[in-house]
């Protein structure tokens, strides 16, 4: 797939190889190839929603910022003695430059939850304790502090033009890069081994070449690994990368349609939007989602309304790439997660340790070479999982999302997939919420078409089809939901508001449909 793509070319590797005698192994080799191979074409395009003009920069001028940008940092003592720097970036122009930048001083860099609240932030920032933060401007507020050395963009930037002639950098390896895996987040650590990484990364490619894509549309946050992964391959594979500093669907829609995008990289709900705003699939030939479970409904909408490009990749941050579903195998099972990528080992324990049978739901456990982890040893996911007789597998959740409900395990992923077939719903999240009476109960959040449902007559509708302990102990008619900058419905913001739902902030409310009680 590389030769077909024209990276093993001679005249590519010879640039490959001045890039790597002129940077060391970073992402400025990479670079340095693309802007003598394709100097002036297209390598990152961005689109805002307030502005008519989108931004776009060449490949001569990325690897020529790059370098400006690497003068201004390589004065810092951060760069000269290799300390910690942290990011807080969204998807623009400044945050690329930055974060391929930093590679080539070959210090650990943390990659932060731009949707972390700002108490949380700080919290991490002084357990992390970083030399330098790097952050746009519209976040500065949230590190606005003497206690930590910081440099907005905009600074950044005016640095950056006054250098006349960068100088010479020392050659550096890339160093650890670490991301912040959600809003409550821990820190992991991913010290990529590049002969490791190719395995998964080759077997991606050699499924996705036959397409030859050339522009992709690339929605997750880099402080999302997902994300920041995918950026990071797309830049190495010389690929023009359209982005949205935050996720629109419209101006999503319009960079696909304009600059002809052929592949769109979007978690589900995500992908929900698009599919509301674009009827037909452009000029698209794969559609990679993952990061969140891709239900039934979503992956059956998908198929029917653009046809076989869907692919679902599952990953995590301490595992990298894992698994893949190829649109072959969502023709024949919508929902599976696929099989594992060679160079991985999944196994579904029970919680005591046994090895699950087939069919019967366990912890998801996967085993890689190319782990975060340096013991190298099997490591928890946290989603629970089943594998059929195929080989397939599904996912069912999130372990710490299951409910018990009377004794009853209760899937929330199970009981959504029920509510999205009801004809009325576009959109649905099911969580666990405690019930004196039964331990938990779930409680339904639904997003109609016309912004009208009849809750009585669901729930009438619902008792059809699951069973008397996954009945909802609430249904909330929403008019939209609340999602983070990731794409994923924001779950605490939901329990938020249905603890103060009679405020009706948002919200359409049957005060008389709220409560049931098991009959």
């Amino acid at each position: 797939s590389l030769r077909q793509q024209g990276l093993l070319s001679t005249r590519s590797l010879y640039f490959v190889i001045a890039g790597l005698w002129r940077h060391g192994f970073n992402m400025l080799a990479l670079l340095y190839q693309a802007a003598h191979l394709h100097a002036t074409q297209n390598a990152l395009c961005i689109g805002y929603q307030s502005q008519n003009a989108d931004e776009c920069v060449d490949w001569q001028t990325l690897y020529r910022d790059c370098l400006h940008c690497a003068a201004v940092l390589s004065m810092s003592s951060a760069w000269q003695t290799r300390q910690k720097v942290a990011v807080l970036c969204r998807n623009q122009k400044m945050s690329v430059v930055t974060l391929c930048t930093l590679t080539a001083g070959g210090m650990p860099v943390l990659v932060f939850n731009a949707d972390m609240s700002t108490e949380r932030l700080m919290a991490r920032l002084h357990d992390y304790r970083p030399a330098l933060i790097l952050v746009d401007d519209d976040l500065q507020d949230k590190v606005a502090t003497p206690a930590f050395n910081t440099l907005t963009a905009s600074a950044l930037k005016e640095a950056m033009e006054a250098i006349q002639s960068p100088g010479k950098l020392s050659r550096r390896m890339v160093g650890p890069v670490q991301v912040m895996t959600s809003s409550n987040s821990r820190i992991v650590e991913r010290k990529i081994n590049p002969l490791t990484i190719l395995k998964p990364v080759s077997v991606l490619l050699e499924t996705l070449s036959p397409h030859c894509h050339h522009s992709l549309y690339l929605a997750p946050p880099f402080y999302h690994g997902y994300g920041l992964t995918v950026m990071y391959l797309a830049l190495c594979l010389r690929k023009q990368i359209l982005l949205t500093p935050r996720f629109h669907a419209p101006t999503a829609a319009r960079l696909i349609r304009h600059y002809q995008a052929d592949m769109i990289v979007v978690v589900p709900a995500m992908l929900l939007q698009l599919l509301n705003e674009m009827p037909d699939n452009a000029s698209l030939k794969s559609v990679l989602t993952g990061s969140a479970p891709l239900s039934l409904h979503l992956a059956m909408r998908t198929r029917q309304q653009w046809g076989e490009l869907l692919y679902n990749l599952y990953s995590t941050a301490e595992s990298g790439f894992a698994l893949l579903a190829t649109p072959e195998m969502l023709a024949q099972k919508p929902n599976s997660i696929g099989r594992p990528f060679p160079g991985v080992k999944v196994l579904l324990r029970k919680s005591s340790g046994e090895i699950c049978a087939t069919n019967e739901i366990g912890e998801l456990w996967l085993e890689t070479s190319w782990s975060a982890r340096k013991d190298k040893c099997a490591l928890f996911t946290g989603d629970l999982a089943y594998q059929d007789a195929d080989g397939d597998i599904f996912l069912k959740g999130r372990a710490d999302d299951m409910a018990v409900c009377g004794g009853e395990k209760v899937y929330p992923q199970d009981v959504c997939a029920v509510v999205l077939r009801y004809p009325e719903i576009s959109q649905a999240a099911v969580i666990a919420i405690d019930d004196e009476t039964f331990g938990q109960r779930v409680a339904i959040f639904a997003q109609s078409y016309d912004n009208k449902l009849d809750l009585h007559d669901m729930r009438l509708w619902l008792t059809k089809y699951l069973a008397r302990y996954q009945m909802p102990a609430r249904i909330v008619l929403m008019r939209h939901f609340p999602v983070n900058e990731a794409g994923k419905v924001n779950k605490e913001a939901l329990l938020t508001q249905l603890a103060a739902m009679t405020e009706k902030d948002g919200w359409a409310i049957d005060e008389n449909d709220l409560d049931f009680t098991q009959n």
